[in-house]
């Protein structure tokens, strides 16, 4: 009997290592995966050079495809400024609301380095963009246990108008 006893302790143990190594392993290739999504969305902007209808398109059109369905929300910081996706099928961006889920969010920001190079210096402004995308861990049996924001910034990019030209923040 005491070897019995003994022997349901230790496969008790090693059924909880097992799903500490299944938990880390989850969140390791969603973390993965979540980094690629948002490198992805980053390069699409700069290749766009900016976010327009286009790239909002190529965005959305790229998250559909890879199956992305995870919603959150966009940080509350003082400027406000956030545009994002409510629908990936749409392909339009919406003024972010506090309390309101969305599938990414992207913000312009004007960078401090002058506009070099090119004959005309008139209307031109350095700006980069930091985007926001969601991942959750979760487990098979546990289900969703958290949601975490991966958020990035592309390069500068000089640009004369974009989505954000057309969206009033007062």
């Amino acid at each position: 009997m005491r070897e019995s006893i003994g022997s349901t302790w230790v496969f008790m143990l090693v059924i909880v290592f097992i799903l500490l190594f299944v938990s880390f392993l989850t969140l390791a290739l969603t973390y993965s995966k979540s980094f690629k999504t948002k490198n992805e969305l980053i390069n699409i902007i700069e290749k766009y050079e900016g976010v327009s209808s286009d790239s909002v398109k190529v965005i959305n059109n790229y998250l559909s495809y890879t199956g992305y369905d995870i919603k959150g929300q966009c940080p509350s910081d003082n400027t406000g400024k956030w545009l994002a996706s409510t629908n990936l099928k749409s392909n339009t961006l919406v003024k972010a609301q506090n309390g309101q889920e969305y599938f990414y969010c992207v913000r312009r920001d004007y960078t401090t380095k002058p506009v070099k190079g090119g004959k005309s210096k008139k209307n031109l402004k350095s700006v980069y963009y930091e985007i926001v995308i969601f991942y959750r861990f979760n487990l098979p049996i546990i289900d969703t246990v958290t949601k975490f924001k991966v958020d990035g910034l592309t390069g500068d990019i000089v640009k004369t108008n974009d989505y954000f030209d057309k969206v009033s923040f007062n």
